[in-house]
């Protein structure tokens, strides 16, 4: 609390300097105050500003103070007083993020700008059989881990993919890791005897999503979905609303890198990783 002391007949001009809420002026003419009174006021700040709320990933709903805002993320708010506010955050895919319920801000001239991370993220595992293989983690085509045997990839966000390329001896496997709420803690790379096979689905040569794939009669996943498979033949099944792909698939060290299996419009691609 700021306490002024002044003469009755005094002109009042005080100027407010704040850190977070800016600058504001408080004037107040001669006679208006009796002397030995004690006076109090709320001095609002008259000054707006624009901020931006970025989310990652992008295209989430907002709320404002209460209020639903329009257009999906990034948004910019006009003529918002700098101070304390609420934002409410919903993302577009509920399964690889999670929202923000009533979350407090403080917008000031140097913070003007909110970003979120709403990724969902997990710790995964990944060991090798045999244990002693050489392990190689890579994200973006970086190299982020190399060690034998075992890695651990913290806060693996969610929709992201990597590589893992495991090694002993002559034999080499390369299979992409899918984060979501499917994948495992601990992931298994089996190096000897087996290909990584990356299934997915076409309709009207477009990719899609969520097809379902069955190897020997068993589930695997939804597409696209990278699954070791042994050497040898196997029944391969592919099910999207109503449309449907079965084929044979031979698997060994002298399997193609790319094969295609169509039904009419509707294909399976099976890419398979070395």
């Amino acid at each position: 609390m700021l306490q002024v002391f002044f003469h009755s007949g005094d002109n009042i001009n005080l100027d407010f300097d704040h850190p977070t809420l800016g600058i504001a002026r408080l004037q107040a003419p001669a006679g208006g105050y009796q002397a030995g009174h004690i006076y109090g006021t709320t001095i609002l700040n008259s000054g707006t500003v624009s901020i931006t709320i970025n989310t990652e990933p992008a295209g989430a709903k907002l709320t404002f103070d209460g209020i639903s805002q329009p257009g999906q993320t990034p948004i910019t708010i006009k003529n918002v007083n700098m101070g304390e506010h609420t934002v409410s955050i919903t993302p577009a895919n509920p399964n690889i993020a999670s929202g923000i319920n009533e979350e407090t801000i403080y917008v000031s001239p140097s913070r003007l700008s909110f970003n979120y991370d709403l990724y969902k993220k997990k710790d995964i595992t990944i060991v090798t059989d045999p244990e002693d293989a050489d392990l190689k983690i890579y994200y973006n085509n970086q190299l982020i881990a190399d060690s034998f045997g075992k890695a651990v990839i913290k806060d693996a966000p969610y929709d992201r993919k990597y590589t893992i390329v495991a090694k002993k001896g002559t034999d080499e496997v390369t299979t992409d890791l899918f984060i979501s709420d499917k994948t495992p803690d601990i992931y298994k790379v089996k190096v000897s005897g087996v290909r990584y096979v990356t299934f997915t689905a076409k309709r009207n040569n477009k990719e899609i999503a969520n097809a379902e794939i069955r190897v020997d009669n068993k589930v695997i996943g939804l597409t696209p979905v990278t699954e070791a498979i042994d050497y040898g033949k196997h029944d391969v099944e592919a099910l999207y609303y109503g449309r449907y792909v079965k084929k044979t698939l031979e698997v060994n060290k002298n399997t193609k890198d790319y094969d295609t299996y169509k039904s009419g419009f509707f294909s399976i691609g099976l890419s398979v990783l070395f």
